[in-house]
């Protein structure tokens, strides 16, 4: 038996069906996608050692072998917890349906390390107050792009004229960029149609 340590985010967190005290964890890292974990929390666990979703930290897991889909989480060390994020409601139901987007698709960008990044951004993004539909609407467009599938070419150019250009205008900013404080309700009906294109044309998962 062996130990690897990983890097990187709680994407999703839920109990095991065959023991409460064991949760599923799967985890984005930069160098290996998404792992799936099981892990033993008591009681006694200390607050730097339990596992939210949505944490940064480092877990060292057990192998077994190279074919292994699922590890056991021997340890975990916490690098940062974004709690805060659960006082804005918005922000958390977005990273959320991100978040699920995510382990819930098998996902093969181009590199893991840029969809550890674009998933690092948008959720720091979401903690600075910026407008959560407009920071899910560019980060799913990319998440799409990035599978290879022609979004804007079959989307974006089948959108009415102007949720069109004003869709556009807003996708061509960098990801980095500043973000609308306000959440312009406009942007909804985007991510609505861009849902329904990718539930039509796409193997993705919503």
């Amino acid at each position: 038996m062996q130990f690897q340590e990983f890097r990187g985010y709680v994407i999703h967190k839920a109990p095991s069906a065959s023991e409460k005290s064991i949760s599923r964890i799967s985890i984005l890292t930069a160098a290996q996608g998404i792992i799936l974990g099981l892990f033993r929390e008591t009681k006694k666990s200390r607050a730097s050692s339990s596992i939210d979703l949505f944490d940064l930290g480092e877990i060292v897991v057990k192998t077994r072998g190279s074919n292994q889909d699922t590890f056991f989480i021997q340890e975990f060390r916490l690098e940062r917890r974004h709690s805060d994020i659960s006082r804005n409601y918005e922000a958390f139901t977005y990273a959320c349906s991100l978040s699920k987007l995510l382990y819930r698709n098998n996902l093969h960008p181009e590199s893991t390390e840029d969809l550890f990044l674009l998933w690092e951004k948008s959720l720091q993004h979401l903690l600075n107050g910026y407008a959560p539909s407009v920071v899910y609407l560019k980060a799913i467009y990319l998440l799409v792009q990035q599978e290879g599938y022609p979004v804007k070419e079959a989307w974006l150019k089948q959108l009415p004229t102007k949720l069109r250009e004003s869709t556009w205008a807003l996708l061509k900013e960098q990801l980095h960029a500043k973000a609308d404080r306000e959440d312009p309700p406009e942007h909804q009906e985007s991510i609505e149609r861009l849902h329904q294109w990718i539930r039509k044309e796409t193997a993705i998962i919503i």
